[in-house]
């Protein structure tokens, strides 16, 4: 049996999406297999460049990229398909590790090197047939998001908070991602600033 994080990938609106302060970009996103773990976990990469963990680094795990605008709805079928299901299995099956006098590395056998690769054309296919731009998350910073606002004169941070959480709804329900502190960009505006 194959451990995803689908269930929890589920419940998150965008759970692919990270974009740091500063960054003009987000994170990219990529599923990881791990062989000894027997588990495929769907994240963003949360290194800022090229820095991969060490299990990634030495072979003992493996990464395929995966668009970062999916929904967890999306995602979660993703980790569940059967066919994906399949290919990883063919990467477990096909994984050995061995200790070279420094370090233990992964290897995987021709079959298992495949897998990967048609992993990688699988989400690609994926994101055509999903049509990610269409049906996935669009990204909006709060001032491009919020074109009119009641007035807040007078609110107080807790009424902000939970306009906060209603805005958030809102543009969930329209597939739109809120890259931005909402509350903060309401307080701000009620402050003038």
């Amino acid at each position: 049996m194959i451990k995803t994080n689908a269930e929890e990938i589920r419940a998150e609106f965008a759970p692919l999406y990270l974009r740091y302060s500063g960054q003009t970009n987000p994170q990219p996103a990529h599923i990881e297999i791990d062989p000894e773990e027997k588990t495929i976990t769907a994240e963003a990469n949360p290194e800022i460049g090229n820095a991969v963990p060490m299990n990634v680094w030495h072979g003992r795990a493996h990464r395929v990229n995966i668009s970062p605008y999916y929904t967890g709805k999306q995602v979660a079928e993703i980790l569940e398909n059967v066919d994906f299901q399949n290919m990883v299995q063919r990467v477990f099956d096909g994984y050995s590790c061995a200790y070279d006098g420094g370090n233990h590395n992964g290897r995987l056998t021709d079959d298992a090197k495949a897998a990967l690769e048609e992993m990688e054309c699988f989400l690609q296919e994926m994101d055509q047939y999903l049509n990610v731009s269409d049906s996935g998350v669009s990204v909006c910073a709060p001032e491009d998001w919020f074109s009119e606002l009641p007035d807040l004169a007078g609110k107080s941070d807790e009424e902000l908070s939970l306009l906060a959480d209603q805005f958030r709804t809102e543009a969930e329900s329209d597939n739109v991602c809120i890259d931005g502190d909402i509350l903060r960009f309401l307080k701000d505006r009620r402050d003038g600033i």
